[in-house]
């Protein structure tokens, strides 16, 4: 064994130590408190003498810390947190960067960098930013001028640049769902808001306060949903509001749109608006109700009698129960059961019966003598002018009543003085059934 004498230190002697030199045997460098080991084995340096510090296995895989590398670089730390640090140059405002190039070293393809702003930014395509995690752990995609976009005590994700298309993609599988959801330090991270799409469905789904209220179906319908009620009778879904402001941060609702069921698992939809009483509230009044039964009742009243549950207009063809007649165009106008129509009928052949004439083929059969009998005709070519009509019971026809001093009797046919030139332009009111 060889020895070469160096000048000590204040730990002790150095020296270099040179094993025997044959093929089967390492060779080692022994200096102060360290070894480098060469030769057959794994080479290697040993910190302190005792401990391996480097190794370089036959795959020139690089272990610090670790006497197995399995990557290039493989790096253990056994005595801090931190395993690798990187610095910036001696420029105080420099940067510290983490460079990653092709196979030759010749092209540049992405960086990590941070500086004395204390950021961390992330280059693509050679050197082009793409994402920056601020001081604050804010993070920006594609738009870095933090000092505008996030606000002081709010941490936020920043996507775009504000001059081209920018999106969110969220990933899932599918038969599974993806979402948005939010969560403050009170809920132990159980999500109270969620915004979501289950897409074995296809639809959208909106959760507040930890329950879904809101649905968006796969076909474009959106359902408003309340929480599970004890008993559904009296119980009112969630509404859509209709808010004005002003600059001064007043605002007012200004109406809603609800559900209500009044029971028997029916529903009512029930219009609300504010009246104009200049006071800045929210305070808004039923005015209209669609009943579950078809109706319409107005200003908060739900009785039955005073459901409104048609409208309709139209035209309609009269005739005659005897002969024939020209015209009988007529018109009509039906709000709930209450019926108004008009109608003209002239160039009657029969002039000669004795029988009421009786015009037929009315919009809506009656409902009963007692209601529905008023009307008004102008005629002309007849010796008995009518005062009345008279609809008939749980019919589609009328006839026309003439009264005197002391009894009241019908219009017939042979009351026509004329039947090519007589016409009665008639109008009556009745209650259909």
């Amino acid at each position: 064994m060889s020895k070469i004498a160096l000048t000590p230190n204040a730990n002790g002697s150095g020296v270099f130590t040179l094993a025997s030199p044959n093929s089967n045997t390492n060779r080692t460098i022994t200096l102060p408190d360290e070894s480098v080991t060469l030769g057959a084995g794994t080479p290697s340096i040993d910190d302190n003498g005792n401990a391996t510090a480097i190794t370089i296995d036959s795959s020139e895989n690089v272990g610090i810390g670790t006497t197995s590398p399995t990557l290039p670089l493989d790096i253990v730390s056994n005595a801090a947190a931190d395993a690798l640090k990187i610095r910036a140059r001696s420029n105080g405002n420099d940067y510290g960067t983490l460079t990653f190039y092709n196979n030759a070293g010749t092209t540049k393809w992405a960086d990590i960098q941070s500086n004395v702003a204390k950021d961390l930014r992330f280059y693509t395509n050679g050197g082009t930013e793409a994402m920056r995690i601020d001081s604050s752990g804010n993070v920006g995609i594609g738009n870095f001028s933090s000092g505008y976009i996030f606000t002081t005590g709010e941490t936020r994700l920043s996507v775009g640049d504000g001059t081209e298309h920018a999106g969110i993609q969220v990933l899932s599988g599918t038969n599974k769902w993806g979402g948005l959801e939010f969560a403050d330090d009170t809920t132990d991270s159980n999500g109270q808001g969620l915004i979501a799409y289950y897409h074995p469905d296809n639809y959208m789904q909106f959760k507040t306060a930890g329950a879904e209220h809101m649905r968006l179906e796969s076909g474009g319908n959106l359902l408003l949903r309340s929480t599970d009620a004890a008993n559904i009778t009296g119980h009112s879904s969630p509404y859509l509001e209709f808010r004005a402001g002003q600059t001064n941060g007043q605002n007012v609702t200004l109406g809603k749109i609800k559900g209500s069921s009044p029971g028997g698992w029916g529903g009512d939809i029930i219009f609300e608006t504010k009246a104009a009483n200049g006071q800045v509230n929210d305070t808004t009044v039923e005015r209209l109700r669609i009943r579950e039964s078809g109706g319409i009742t107005f200003n908060g009243d739900t009785a039955n009698a005073n459901t409104l549950n048609d409208y309709e207009e139209g035209t309609f063809t009269v005739g005659v129960t005897q002969g024939t007649i020209g015209g009988g165009d007529g018109v009509y106008v039906k709000v709930g059961d209450l019926v108004f129509c008009s109608f003209t009928a002239g160039n009657f052949s029969n002039t000669s019966s004795g029988n009421p004439i009786e015009f037929t083929g009315l919009p809506f059969t009656n409902n009963s003598v007692s209601h529905g009998s008023n009307g008004s005709v102008f005629c002309r070519y007849t010796n008995k002018f009518p005062d009345a009509l008279q609809v008939s019971s749980g019919a589609a026809q009328c006839r026309m009543w003439k009264s005197n001093s002391t009894a009241y009797e019908t219009v017939n046919y042979n009351n026509l003085t004329n039947g090519g030139y007589a016409y009665f332009f008639v109008n009556v009111t009745y209650r259909a059934a």
